[in-house]
């Protein structure tokens, strides 16, 4: 009773990842066990109108990169400089590396959608708006100059940044030698969005239909903070990427649509 069709479904996951470094490498090995599951719903009170929804743990363990990919970049480099940001002062080497003690990135994501069809008012139409959360917190990033500076802030700031610090002179961070800027668990990420599907189907005669489709999405929100320490930032809707060297993420657009129209003629058909 009230309800033409309710269904759920549930999953569940345990993985284990056994990762092992050779030749190249420290030679460490990592053992990472995951638990992810999923718990989805899909209710169709009445013939022409569906909800659905789903919550979700997900998880992502890092990758052989992220655990033990290494690279020096000398002093003086086109990106080897230890001083203020915008300036090419206090020459350094970078001695880039991955994390064997990374743990895994986890993710709580939740859809809530519609799905309205009225074909008995308007034949071949179907229309969908879904919403989408995804707040990711262990995220995984790439080893950052600029991140492990800011955090030591001039030995003010962290002292486990500042253990990756080398200075030519104990505690003046005005000359400094190299730095080892490692992967790392950061803080997280939040995704939020809303993401709009339509068809309709115009039957002309018996050989002959035009079918429209629309996808879009609308991002409302993309933050990312990558320590407790430094700003939360939201790049929705802004150009370019967020770097080009071993970035962790890009910015999305606040809307991405496309609408196709095909006409099927029989043995032909034509897709614009």
């Amino acid at each position: 009773p009230g309800a033409q069709k309710l269904e759920f479904n549930t999953a569940a996951r345990i993985s284990r990842y056994d990762n092992q470094g050779k030749f190249g490498t420290s030679g460490e090995s990592a053992v990472r066990n995951i638990f992810t599951w999923k718990v989805s719903a899909i209710w169709d009170p009445i013939e022409w109108l569906r909800f659905r929804g789903s919550q979700s743990r997900d998880s992502r363990s890092p990758n052989f990169r992220e655990l033990y990919y290494r690279q020096i970049l000398a002093a003086g480099g086109p990106f080897s400089f230890c001083g203020p940001i915008g300036t090419n002062t206090d020459p350094c080497d970078f001695d880039l590396r991955g994390n064997v003690n990374l743990q895994p990135e986890k993710a709580d994501t939740t859809t809530l959608g519609l799905v309205f069809t009225p074909s008995q008012w308007v034949p071949g139409l179907q229309f969908a708006v879904d919403y989408f959360r995804i707040d990711v917190t262990d995220s995984i990033n790439q080893g950052s100059s600029r991140v492990l500076l800011d955090s030591c802030n001039s030995g003010l700031g962290d002292p486990a940044a500042c253990a990756f610090i080398t200075t030519a002179v104990p505690g003046n961070y005005s000359d400094i030698v190299s730095i080892q800027p490692r992967a790392y668990n950061g803080e997280g990420y939040t995704y939020k969005g809303v993401d709009i599907s339509a068809t309709a189907l115009w039957q002309i005669n018996d050989t002959n239909s035009i079918n429209f489709r629309l996808l879009g999405t609308r991002m409302i929100d993309q933050e990312f903070q990558t320590l407790p320490t430094l700003p939360r930032y939201n790049v929705v809707g802004q150009t370019g990427t967020a770097n080009t060297f071993l970035s962790d993420n890009q910015p999305a657009p606040k809307w991405i649509t496309n609408l196709s129209a095909t006409w099927d003629g029989g043995p032909f058909s034509v897709t614009a």
